[in-house]
């Protein structure tokens, strides 16, 4: 059941990539047959507009299309011009991982599920979000301590986004296996350990308790320097 609907996963994903221009714009020369075959449909798939538009922007909408997971394993696969080719590797770094922010009552729930506490009663304010990526968005807020109040930004994960992570990650390995299979060279590449390693950082960068720890190790750090708070 799991591979039929990543299987399903991967057809959506390929019909999106063809509708924004980023298969026509693979290169052909040395192509597979499949890539070959998918560049020939999806000249009659793609929007208009894609062609007088940079090829990293229609990557970029691409894999925002496609939701947080596909952002994220684009980001991975910008540091790996070895197997995606230094040109799309190039239009990979240029990929912006800011989402639209979800509602702050939300996220003032999630924290009060997280801890135990009202919000209130841990902020003297909590406002909207500042900034908002695939992973979390982060908050100004206000608290009060020994020396009056302080402001501090607070980060929250998004609903639903280690579930989601976790069904496209299948979704990865069932690509990662067949290219393995199916491509001569890749065997080479080892997809599937790729995927191994975007899964390991992503669940390292969803436990907010690895960053707080980085975060208290800089302030102990630079507690002496002059210029930094």
């Amino acid at each position: 059941m799991l591979n039929i609907r990543a299987y399903f996963s991967l057809l959506r994903a390929l019909y999106v990539l063809m509708r924004e221009g980023v298969v026509t714009a693979l290169p052909e020369e040395g192509a597979p047959t499949p890539v070959r075959l998918a560049k020939s449909i999806a000249k009659f798939i793609e929007r208009r507009r894609t062609k007088d538009q940079k090829q990293s922007e229609n990557l970029s909408r691409a894999l925002n299309r496609l939701g947080p997971s596909w952002v994220k394993l684009g980001q991975f696969l910008a540091t790996r011009p070895d197997i995606v080719g230094a040109s799309i590797a190039l239009d990979l770094e240029l990929l912006q991982d800011r989402m639209d922010p979800f509602p702050t009552d939300q996220a003032k729930a999630m924290v009060e599920a997280n801890t135990g506490q009202t919000v209130d009663d841990m902020f003297v304010s909590f406002g909207p979000a500042i900034a908002a990526a695939s992973i979390a968005q982060v908050h100004r807020a206000t608290i009060r301590d020994d020396n009056g109040e302080r402001e501090v930004a607070v980060k929250v994960i998004r609903p639903g986004v280690r579930t989601d992570f976790n069904r496209d990650l299948n979704t990865f390995y069932c690509a990662a296996r067949a290219v393995q299979r199916l491509v001569a060279v890749a065997e080479r590449l080892q997809p599937v350990l790729v995927v191994d390693m975007l899964a390991t950082s992503a669940k390292l960068e969803m436990d907010l308790r690895i960053e707080a720890a980085g975060f208290s190790e800089m302030g102990e750090n630079t507690a002496s320097d002059p210029g930094f708070r």
